[in-house]
Formats: structure tokens, sequence, C-alpha cells
């Protein structure tokens, strides 16, 4: 097992396991409609029966509101059309798990964000599902997950929990550089130090000009994580091929 960057990714022959497109495309699709819909009916004074009774602020604001829901569902969709969409590559003689979302792809190429297992050193593979129930105010909320464990028979897994744990509690790389920059004003270092993490500052705003923080932020999608019980379990909700397909690929010969 070894740990990769995006750049050191091999290509590999087998399947890539990938969130669709087609999801977050309707979504989108949706809350555009809607967000239309609410401005004309607020402009006309209702719309094909849409917003008859309802007050033209209301409207408004409705969509405005799902218009910014759009927007976010949009660039889910564009998002999913990257290279960067996958979380599981399938190989002749090993996998590739990739721990960080196809949502934060703007996140630097070089870090270590994807490991390379060979399937000597994977002792099982196996399907999970659980079922999670959340208490709301007037119900209960249920939610199906399904995820694929790996228990790893190597035991150097130490660097490979790290790293997971890094990705996950990772911030975005301008609010870092802010932070170093509020530190080192208070604590009066050197001006050329301060100069040089300003400079940093606005090369990194630079990249984004259009996005600003929101492009620069972290998304807390993550579909791997290190479990307690020392397995590597990835959530499969939403992957395409099925879980299924991988299972049979790992199945001891």
């Amino acid at each position: 097992m070894r740990l990769l960057s995006i750049k050191e990714v091999p290509d590999l022959s087998g399947n890539a396991y990938r969130y669709s497109p087609l999801k977050s495309f309707l979504f989108s699709l949706f809350f555009l409609l809607i967000s239309i819909f609410s401005l004309i009916s607020a402009y006309q004074g209702g719309f094909m029966g849409f917003g008859d009774d309802v007050p033209g602020y209301v409207q408004y604001s409705m969509g405005f509101i799902f218009g910014i829901v759009f927007l976010i569902t949009f660039s889910r969709f564009r998002k999913a059309l990257s290279p960067e969409n996958w979380v599981l590559k399938l190989g002749m003689d090993r996998i590739l798990v990739k721990y960080r979302s196809y949502l934060n792809s703007h996140l630097p190429v070089e870090d270590l964000v994807v490991t390379e297992i060979p399937f000597s050193e994977i002792a099982w593979a196996r399907k999970t599902k659980e079922t999670v129930y959340t208490e709301t105010s007037d119900s209960t909320l249920t939610r199906f997950y399904t995820f694929l464990d790996l228990k790893l028979s190597t035991t150097n897994t130490e660097e490979l929990k790290n790293a997971i744990k890094f990705e996950r509690n990772r911030k975005p790389p301008i609010q870092n550089l802010n932070h170093d920059l509020f530190l080192a004003r208070k604590h009066k270092k050197p001006k050329q130090e301060i100069d040089e993490l300003k400079e940093k500052v606005r090369i990194e705003k630079a990249k984004h000009p259009e996005g600003g923080g929101r492009v620069t932020g972290v998304s807390h999608h993550h579909p791997v994580w290190w479990t307690e019980q020392g397995i590597l379990r990835i959530e499969w909700n939403g992957l395409w091929p099925g879980i299924n397909q991988i299972l049979h690929a790992l199945k001891p010969k």
C-alpha cells in the first residue's frame, strides 16, 4: 500500500466508480424551474396557477432563494463532469481509493489523497447496510446507507489513517493563510515575513477571481473514512456502477 497525489495516479484499465452527473443535473434543473416560476409569478401576479394567492414579495424571495440553491446544485453538476469525479478505480491486481471528495477538486493536486492497495493486502471486502433514524420536531427522518468495507491485511496503516483524518479536518488554503497572517501581525513578525504572507493571500485569491471564499471553501462531503474497528469504509450511496460489481472483482479467486 502506498499514498499518491492526484498527479501520480496511474492509468488503470478497469472501471472507475463515480457519482452520476444526472442526479445533480436534475436537482439543478428542478431548482432553476422553481426559481423562474416564482419570479415570473411575482412579476405577473400569478403564472399558470402558480402563486395566485401568494404575495409578490414572498415569491420574489422564493425566486431568489431557489436561485441560490440552483447555483449550488449546478456547481455540483459541473464538478460531477470533471475527471476528479471518482472514488475507486479498479485495476488488474489493485485498487485505487480516493478519499478526497470530487467537490474539493480545487484543493492542491500535490496532496496525498489516493491510496493504492494491491489485492494481496485486502483481507476481505463486504457490503454493509445501515439505517439511521433522526428525530425532528414533528417526525422521524429515516436514511439508508450502503458501504463498501475493506479490511486490510497489512499492519502499516497509520499513514493512511492520518492522511484520511487530515483530509476530513482540512481548512481552505485562504483561511490558513489569513490565520498565519493574523498571527504574524499579532506577534509583530518582521515586515518581510508579513509582506510574503500578504503576497501568498493575494495569489490565492487571484486563483478564483470570480468565486471568492465560496469557491475556495472546503466541502464537508467525505465519501471515505477509517473506522474505529480499523476498516476502510467507502459510502456507496450515489456511486455507479453498483457495489456488487466491485465485490465480485475483490472476491478471492
